[in-house]
């Protein structure tokens, strides 16, 4: 599952960098637990 979330997430960031590091931040956040 990790190794596939991981793919999928540099997938999505070749297709679509993010503009700003909040962006990015938020995104890594997302990614390791989701805490919103």
């Amino acid at each position: 599952m990790g190794k596939r979330q991981v793919k999928n997430e540099k997938a999505l960031k070749e297709i679509r960098l993010p503009e700003t590091d909040e962006e990015m931040f938020g995104r890594v956040i997302k990614m390791m637990g989701g805490h919103k």
